[in-house]
């Protein structure tokens, strides 16, 4: 990751988490529910929303982030609301860790929070944790912004730095983005190789 846990965990304490939407991702809803509920990573997973939008439709979730208290809050919130899903506190480039392999990869900015120089470790990160044949879903935030992070990112990367390792099912500019969002963001589906 580009900033050390330390620096994500103060975000998360001082409350300055622009990115946390409070729900899941409609895009990510939407493309989700033509899923048959399997093993899930979310990684970059925050307080939750989109592992908890998941586990609500009975997929077996786990919830992966560097933030010590968005691994709390989304805790929290599983119990408040009697879901089952576990969340655990990782650097996604370490994984798979104990709980692989996974069916379903899901991510939504977190490959934009990653330092560029670390993409292609991340790419391999998600193909050792997900089992042969299983896929990758992503909301990939795809603006054209200096700086970071948020990073930009372009759909010819996304092909380019998956394209070894997994197969393209399908990619769209999602009509359902949020608002601030809208026309910035890739929502991709890929298979794995």
């Amino acid at each position: 990751m580009s900033l050390a846990s330390d620096d994500w965990e103060q975000r998360y304490r001082e409350q300055t988490t622009q990115w946390d939407l409070g729900e899941p991702a409609p895009p990510l809803v939407r493309a989700s529910s033509l899923l048959t509920p399997v093993r899930t990573v979310v990684v970059g997973c925050g307080t939750g929303q989109d592992a908890l939008s998941l586990a609500s439709r009975g997929f077996d979730v786990t919830g992966v982030d560097f933030a010590p208290s968005a691994v709390r809050i989304a805790t929290e919130s599983a119990a408040k609301r009697k879901l089952t899903a576990r969340f655990i506190q990782a650097d996604v480039l370490t994984l798979p860790g104990e709980n692989a392999p996974w069916d379903l990869w899901v991510e939504h900015t977190c490959f934009c929070a990653i330092d560029p120089s670390q993409r292609d470790a991340y790419v391999e990160a998600a193909h050792r944790s997900i089992a042969p044949n299983g896929k990758l879903l992503a909301l990939f935030y795809a603006h054209k912004r200096e700086g970071g992070p948020p990073f930009a990112t372009t759909r010819a990367e996304v092909e380019k730095r998956f394209g070894a390792r997994f197969e393209l099912v399908s990619m769209e500019v999602p009509p359902d983005s949020i608002e601030r969002r809208r026309g910035e963001e890739l929502l991709t589906l890929f298979k794995r190789r």
